[in-house]
């Protein structure tokens, strides 16, 4: 009999099993088995728990006791695991067998797979848990976003407003709804006959509607809205309920006002300006003009509206037409390198004014680029440059006079920046000391060319510098690599430069012929005196002689006498002793002129 019965359970299905009555299994089908991978021997007493998903097995446990105890049939749900390790739920239900007393003599269980059925309960589960919290996050989403949501019936009641709606109007839910929703009192008055008429209009047709009006918030003030309401209809295209959303509108409304002022005066502006301005599209073909532009080339564009060319813009953009022809190739070719490039660029050239006369122009373009950097158009300005090139012109040749004059006057110019060190040289002044223009100088590379003698004037000049005396000037020496030797005159003076420290701004005067001349003259001086005092000497010298020689002829004269008279016979004593007299007279005259000719030179000597 048991094994007819086994037999009868393992062709059965589904997986079966059976227990004592105190709960112990002690059988099992084939499918059972199959599926769990453990036989009667595994499985007998509480083996086949370890078919059992352990966070399942204390329910199903306890699940197992309670039906033992009540001894009434029942059901248990718990995961089993399949014998390639995979649990899938079943739902096992339990029926007893008794015997002719009642008692129960077996325990019959069948295990029903409801995997399919608990995962699609799941996703039910997880659905409506979605559907609930999406619906939720809808009515808060509804009442949070910063937007009036509101909702009406066919005729236009009002059914439903958001907490945004109600905040603003100061509301309650109730007090927005019902008859009140078809007016609106709360519309800034200019716009609740426009409103009405439009709702109107929307309700009869059921076109869906779209408004801007002010509205009353609950302090008072009112603000711009746009009002979009749309119907919802069924599946018969009748309207069962309208949409309304209200978006403010205000601040955009202050700020197209604002841009729209703001255009006006940026096209005051640019129109104003004292510069020719134009735009141009990628490719460099133009697309605006401002008023100067047009004024200049004799266009009229008048006030109240935009210029509109008699032609193509391009007859306007005509280089050929417009630009002297000296700088046409030039300005066609910066332009075209400006528009391969990409970049800013600028360049100068003569522009033809509507009267014929050319003036210079400085051409400067940028592009505009979008977000992903593709030049979307081109900006530029002709700005009238005409006075400044005159006066470039007039600096250059006032520069070219000045270079040439020092050249002629072998003078050069110089700053010093004491903090810094820095030195600028004219390029004459580099001619002077031999340097190779251009070249950086120093006060070390000065040093190597001042003549070593006169090194310790260029040192007591820095010391002066450093001290922050006001002027200095010096005349020193430079000795030149082929050891010759210049003499230059330095004259400095102290200024504050634009950043408030302290700079010597001087000039370098080559006197190195001046003082050549200098000695050629003094050498010239030194001779002619040599000469003045020897012929002075030689008129001195006859002076003397004639002087001396008068009172010595007079003495030789008076002696002869003398002689002559003492051997006359008789002698003439009386004769002879006036003729001594005479001569002891000129001897007197001849030692004064001696005496006088001793106390001249002594006294020239003194004064040498």
């Amino acid at each position: 009999m048991e094994i007819e019965q086994s037999r009868l359970l393992d062709a059965l299905p589904a997986m079966v099993w059976t227990a004592k009555p105190d709960g112990h299994v002690d059988f099992v089908n084939r499918r059972w088995s199959e599926y769990t991978g453990l036989d009667l021997d595994q499985v007998r007493c509480s083996g086949w728990q370890a078919a059992i998903d352990p966070q399942d097995l204390p329910n199903l446990i306890e699940s197992w006791r309670s039906i033992l105890a009540c001894g009434e049939p029942g059901e248990m749900e718990a995961r089993m695991r399949r014998v390639d390790g995979q649990y899938r739920w079943f739902v096992i239900h339990c029926s007893p067998m008794r015997d002719d007393v009642g008692r129960i003599v077996e325990w019959y269980a069948i295990n029903t797979d409801i995997d399919q059925r608990k995962r699609a309960e799941e996703a039910l589960r997880q659905d409506e848990a979605r559907l609930t919290a999406a619906e939720r996050d809808i009515r808060q989403t509804i009442d949070t976003i910063p937007v009036f949501v509101a909702t009406y019936s066919p005729d236009g009641t009002r059914t439903f407003v958001n907490r945004t709606w109600q905040d603003y109007m100061g509301l309650t839910l109730e007090d927005a709804i019902g008859p009140s929703g078809k007016t609106s009192p709360h519309f800034y008055p200019d716009d609740v006959e426009r409103n009405d008429a439009a709702w109107r209009v929307a309700l009869e047709s059921g076109e869906p509607l779209t408004i801007d009006v002010r509205v009353r918030r609950a302090d008072g003030q009112y603000r711009w809205h746009t009002s979009r309401r749309v119907p919802h209809r069924d599946e018969n295209g009748r309207v069962i309920r309208w949409y309304s959303v209200g978006i403010d509108i205000d601040d955009q409304r202050r700020a197209e006002e604002a841009l729209l002022a703001s255009r006006h005066d940026l096209g005051l502006i640019i129109n104003t300006i004292p510069v020719m301005a134009w735009s141009a599209r990628p490719d460099g073909s133009p697309e605006f003009f401002n008023q100067h532009y047009l004024h200049y080339v004799g266009l009229s564009i008048g006030q109240s509206k935009d210029w509109e060319p008699a032609g193509p813009l391009s007859e306007y953009w005509d280089l050929t037409a417009a630009v002297h022809p000296d700088d046409v190739d030039r300005l066609a070719a910066t332009w075209e390198a400006i528009l391969a490039s990409g970049k800013s660029g600028e360049a100068e050239a003569r522009l033809r004014r509507f009267d014929g006369k050319y003036r210079w122009f400085l051409f400067r373009a940028n592009p505009l680029r979008d977000e992903a950097g593709i030049i979307v158009k081109w900006y530029g300005t002709h700005t009238d440059i005409h006075g400044r090139k005159r006066a470039e012109d007039a600096l250059k040749r006032s520069e070219a006079f000045l270079s040439e004059g020092q050249y002629l006057a072998r003078m050069g110019n110089l700053s010093w920046q004491v903090a810094t060190g820095k030195i600028t040289w004219s390029e004459p002044l580099y001619r002077i000391f031999e340097f190779e223009p251009g070249t950086l100088v120093t006060l070390e590379r000065i040093a190597s060319r001042v003549h070593p003698e006169d090194l310790p004037l260029m040192g007591d000049m820095v010391e002066r510098a450093l001290r922050g005396d006001s002027d200095f000037e010096y005349q020193h020496r430079i000795l030149l690599p082929d050891l010759s030797v210049k003499h230059l005159h330095l004259i400095a003076h102290r200024a504050r430069n634009d950043s408030g420290h302290i700079e010597y701004v001087g000039a370098v005067l080559d006197i190195t012929q001046r003082r050549r001349s200098e000695e050629a003259l003094e050498k010239v001086r030194s001779e002619l005196a040599q000469a003045t005092r020897i012929m002075s000497l030689g008129a001195l010298t006859a002076s003397i002689a004639h002087e001396v020689n008068q009172p010595l002829s007079g003495i030789v004269t008076n002696a002869g006498t003398c002689l002559r008279m003492l051997a006359a016979d008789p002698p003439n004593v009386d004769g002879a002793r006036e003729t001594a007299r005479r001569t002891i007279r000129d001897g007197n005259r001849a030692a004064d002129v001696i005496a006088r000719l001793r106390a001249s030179v002594r006294q020239k000597g003194h004064d040498s």
